[in-house]
């Protein structure tokens, strides 16, 4: 298989309504059907769901999931989907920042719009990064 491009699923929210428990499993489903890899900061809820179901796809489809989903986590946490590479940093911070320079796309799923705000300066590096791509 020739070099993934990658995409960071960021999320937030805790007790997700149906409709992003929903949109999250069917990112993920989509993302590994079309080959992309997944990235993501093994965080609960939509971090896991994403990842989830990119796993299940893979599985359902007889490929190995290795080098299809990446998590970029501080060594002081335990990601809450275990599957997938694992790529310990010093801090949630770095954790961030290296997702993010990793990342081709940027996918934010926010669960309460109160939180949209905590996600902004991640996002806004991951399109600076996407315009330097660009040219």
């Amino acid at each position: 298989m020739s070099e993934s491009k990658w995409i960071l699923a960021v999320g937030s929210g805790h007790d997700l309504p149906p409709k992003l428990i929903d949109t999250s499993k069917r990112l993920g489903a989509s993302l590994a059907d079309a080959g992309f890899g997944l990235i993501t900061e093994g965080w609960p809820d939509v971090d896991h769901l994403v990842a989830y179901a990119v796993a299940e796809s893979v599985k359902q489809a007889n490929l190995r999931l290795a080098h299809r989903l990446l998590k970029f986590m501080s060594k002081q946490r335990i990601p809450d989907f275990p599957a997938g590479d694992l790529i310990t940093t010093a801090s949630d911070t770095e954790a961030k920042e290296r997702s993010v320079n990793k990342a081709d796309v940027v996918v934010p799923i926010i669960a309460d719009p109160s939180e949209k705000f905590a996600l902004k300066k991640h996002i806004q590096e991951a399109q600076a990064k996407m315009r330097e791509l660009a040219g």
